[in-house]
């Protein structure tokens, strides 16, 4: 029986990649469709360069490399560790299936006491659970961390903004969600506005507006303005209940 592990480590290279991806999107963090170009061609150059050459801490770098450009930076070492524990796992369980692998060029591994068996069962599960667990999440949560474009319409305006989904907003005000705006971005007068005190904010000045993502359908809902918040590259933190119609 023979199994060249290049191959596996390319099929595994791809796999990591939608795994970054997916941690990501549990992670509530928003992906840019650059950040993503970036992270994939990375993620590629490692698979190839791991497939054609001999040398995989060329590769580890490459893969390091996107897994930065998926994150921000951030958590960057838990995506380095998930990856290594499945890779080498992975790696090391296929090696022992049989002596007769043929192992084309020199292949880290981290030595173990474990069988094959046991090895390659223990890093099964985790890929299961993880999985069920994506599954599980329920459409908004999946949605978070995505950019979207969105337009707002108040009494005296329309506004063509982007949105950013955030799980952890459900706020709402008289049965409508709540969505936070960046200061400025609104002109309403006074006696449109509606002042209340939030968990964990001082006061929010909200207007009622209403929501679309496609400029068709159309969403009631509370346009809450707070000073003090920070919101890098987008105007508007979405609520999960907003579906824009």
């Amino acid at each position: 029986m023979r199994i060249y592990l290049d191959l596996v480590i390319l099929i595994n290279g791809w796999i990591m990649l939608l795994t970054s991806l997916s941690v990501a999107l549990l992670r509530s963090q928003s992906i840019r469709k650059s950040r993503l170009a970036v992270g994939t061609v990375f993620m590629s150059l490692y698979c190839f360069s791991i497939y054609l050459s001999k040398g995989q801490w060329i590769g580890y770098i490459l893969m390091i490399m996107a897994v930065i450009a998926f994150y921000r930076l951030r958590p960057w070492l838990t995506s380095v560790i998930l990856f290594v524990v499945i890779h080498t796992t992975y790696l090391y369980s296929l090696g022992l299936i049989s002596p007769q692998c043929d192992i084309r060029y020199h292949v880290f591994l981290i030595p173990t006491t474990f069988s094959w068996l046991i090895s390659f069962v223990f890093g099964t599960l985790i890929i299961i659970l993880y999985v069920q667990y994506f599954h599980q999440l329920s459409k908004h949560q999946r949605m978070a961390g995505y950019h979207r474009r969105i337009w707002l319409k108040t009494a005296n305006q329309t506004l063509e903004l982007t949105g950013y989904y955030d799980s952890g907003n459900q706020a709402e005000y008289a049965g409508l969600p709540i969505v936070f705006l960046k200061p400025g971005l609104l002109m309403t007068a006074r006696h449109e506005q509606v002042v209340m005190r939030l968990h964990g904010f001082e006061k929010v000045v909200m207007v009622p507006a209403e929501l679309s993502f496609d400029r068709q359908r159309w969403q009631w809902v509370y346009a809450g303005i707070m000073p003090d918040l920070d919101m890098e590259n987008v105007d508007v933190l979405l609520n999960v209940h907003t579906t824009g119609g």
